[in-house]
């Protein structure tokens, strides 16, 4: 927590080829975030009992306003019901996050998935649905299967896959780039 602006950067600047992260801080941190909404510094020693009496969620000693976190939910839903019903790898679903940030749909510019987006650095999130996002996803499916219409997932597989291919494709690349440089450079 805390450090999204620095991540930012670091793609901004060309420093990062991908990002592998938790739904939680993707989704429940910086784009929860970018929808304008806000984190507060509390304490892990709160009895959540009170906590949900204030309607306020804990994430360890963070605390986040729940009608905004079911506002970040209600987002996901927005851009599950524009796509095309398939499976989609996390990487691709966070993809869209950041085309509708892009769209000017942002309350709060340079957002890490916007500026992932933006810069066509991939976002992979193995355990996507482990975050606020799943809330989302699963009403799109429930409203869709009520309606009798096909909708979209996440799949796990081709996440794992893409994510594999991508750590494939960039490990050949720099194994290139090491025999260039041993050629350019005798020693």
């Amino acid at each position: 927590g805390g450090c999204m602006h620095v991540y930012r950067d670091m793609v901004k600047f060309g420093m990062v080829d991908a990002i592998v992260a938790t739904g939680a801080s993707i989704v429940d941190m910086d784009f929860f975030e970018a929808l304008g909404f806000k984190h507060y510094q509390g304490s892990q020693f709160v009895d959540d009992k009170d906590l949900r009496d204030l309607y306020i969620d804990r994430i360890y000693d963070t605390y986040i306003d729940e009608e905004e976190l079911q506002a970040c939910d209600h987002t996901i839903l927005e851009i599950a019901n524009r796509l095309e019903p398939r499976g989609y790898s996390s990487r691709e679903f966070i993809w869209e996050m950041g085309k509708w940030l892009s769209e000017g749909n942002a309350k709060k510019p340079g957002s890490l998935i916007q500026t992932a987006y933006e810069e066509g650095v991939p976002i992979f999130c193995p355990a996507f649905v482990d975050s606020s996002a799943g809330f989302g996803l699963v009403k799109h499916q429930k409203e869709r299967m009520k309606a009798r219409k096909p909708y979209m997932s996440i799949d796990a597989v081709a996440d794992f896959w893409r994510l594999q291919d991508f750590a494939r494709r960039k490990a050949r690349a720099f194994a290139g780039v090491t025999q260039l440089a041993m050629l350019t450079y005798p020693q």
